[in-house]
């Protein structure tokens, strides 16, 4: 099986596909997710807008810092992290929502 954001294509097509497979998975898991209304930024990873049950997010992908135990020439594991490319929901904070 090919790694959905392993494809070969534009920025934009992977992105787009990104988006498609995290909502695909979201709404596998029971959330109600409908694709929002939003704008796309490959340069900064923004694949787009969902809002899962009324509350909104951007959803990102790009590279995620992951920690892997490997042993080392003596035997003991040693944490070495490595950047793994992954896709993930940040939730949206409206300005005029935040109250002191």
């Amino acid at each position: 099986m090919v790694h959905p954001l392993s494809a070969v294509g534009s920025r934009e097509e992977i992105l787009t596909r990104a988006l498609e497979v995290w909502v695909i998975k979201a709404r596998q898991m029971g959330w109600r997710v409908e694709i929002a209304e939003g704008h796309m930024d490959p340069a900064a990873g923004l694949c787009g807008r969902v809002d899962v049950e009324g509350i909104r997010y951007v959803i990102r992908c790009g590279p995620r810092r992951r920690g892997v135990l490997l042993d080392d020439s003596t035997g003991r594991p040693v944490p070495k992290p490595i950047l793994k490319r992954t896709v993930w929901a940040e939730p949206v904070v409206e300005e005029h929502l935040l109250t002191d």
